[in-house]
């Protein structure tokens, strides 16, 4: 696993693509978490089988807040109710390893289940609509 910190730039990507070693990430929004596991064990620089998770801002449907001005805050007025929402996804990401063009990506639904496949893991612009996108031989 990979974490980093990037003292003085807010977002962290307001500057260009952010490199994460087997993979780079660029993207518009100001909060994201990406993750990459392989599946098949092997370390990702090899891996034939990857799942990546992107996911954004959630929050649950009818949350309300109103901001404290005063002590940039916030005051929770309702919690809300399932099911959670989510900002869009948005940017690309691309798999560095040499290989990337060679493994398909197939975006899969919020269940698991695969969906048409989008190409390759050279250059992957992210869906709007898609967390789990698994990448393969």
């Amino acid at each position: 696993m990979t974490s980093f910190e990037l003292p003085g730039r807010q977002p962290p990507n307001a500057a260009g693509p952010t490199d994460l070693g087997v993979l780079s990430v660029d993207s518009p929004l100001d909060l994201g978490h990406i993750i990459l596991v392989s599946l098949d064990g092997a370390p990702l620089s090899t891996s034939g089988s990857m799942l990546l998770q992107v996911m954004t801002e959630e929050r649950n449907t009818d949350w309300k807040q109103r901001n404290q001005i005063d002590t940039g805050t916030y005051l929770v007025r309702n919690i809300g109710r399932d099911p959670w929402r989510y900002k869009a996804p948005e940017g690309d990401v691309r798999l560095t390893r040499d290989d990337a063009g060679e493994l398909t990506v197939t975006p899969l639904d919020l269940n698991g289940y695969p969906r048409e496949a989008m190409g390759n893991a050279d250059n992957m612009s992210l869906r709007d609509d898609t967390v789990y996108y698994w990448i393969h031989r």
